[in-house]
């Protein structure tokens, strides 16, 4: 039983090795609906993400409804003419919303940085920083959880250019961190080209 037990385990890490190694991000998605025990395992891998002096910083809005993933669509379209640089991604992204079947916003509540605001200002600057990075990684849980449930994800920073207007549309008045669609994958997606680990790694012995 213990034998069995150890290699279900090593079976469970090299599955999630290979998510990590494969997984890619999803820019096309079919027009079908993510069923809602779907939708709430990914979700709560994300609330299970880390948390800062005890306090979990991330918020998430998940936005199924069409009419609002249009209307945040139309207002990233809207905002592309602002911009010289950045227009025409803004513009692609848009597109990109529109065929998601759910729209994920990530806010940070900043619960740990308010709290030790009135604190020393460099350890107050890590904490804030500590909270960004807990929210990183509460959307690496989401995107690998779909991964392995055939879900594919699209994580974007660059609709942060139109946080005003989002957080509009979804009475929010939070920071806004990120953007994560989900859907059913429309074409085949292919993993971009990592450096060797060799140029990323430096151990010290």
């Amino acid at each position: 039983m213990k034998n069995l037990l150890r290699e279900g385990n090593n079976l469970v890490k090299t599955r999630l090795l290979d998510l990590i190694k494969t997984r890619a991000t999803t820019r096309f998605f079919i027009d079908k609906p993510i069923p809602k025990n779907i939708l709430r395992k990914i979700i709560n891998a994300g609330v299970w993400g880390p948390s800062v002096l005890s306090f979990q910083p991330a918020m998430f809005v998940v936005i199924t409804r069409k009419s609002l993933i249009t209307k945040i669509s139309e207002a990233i379209l809207g905002k592309s003419k602002d911009f010289l640089i950045g227009r025409n991604v803004l513009h692609s992204i848009s597109q990109v919303l529109l065929d998601a079947s759910v729209v994920v916003l990530i806010y940070n509540t900043r619960i740990a940085s308010n709290r030790v605001s009135k604190l020393n200002t460099d350890y107050a600057k890590i904490v804030t920083k500590a909270e960004i990075e807990a929210i990183a990684a509460s959307i690496q849980n989401m995107i690998l959880i779909s991964e392995a449930l055939n879900i594919g994800s699209c994580w974007l920073d660059i609709p942060l250019l139109c946080q005003n207007e989002i957080n509009k549309i979804v009475g929010v008045s939070m920071e806004l961190c990120d953007l994560l669609l989900l859907g059913y994958p429309r074409t085949k997606r292919k993993r971009s080209k990592r450096k060797r680990a060799s140029e990323m790694i430096k151990i010290l012995e």
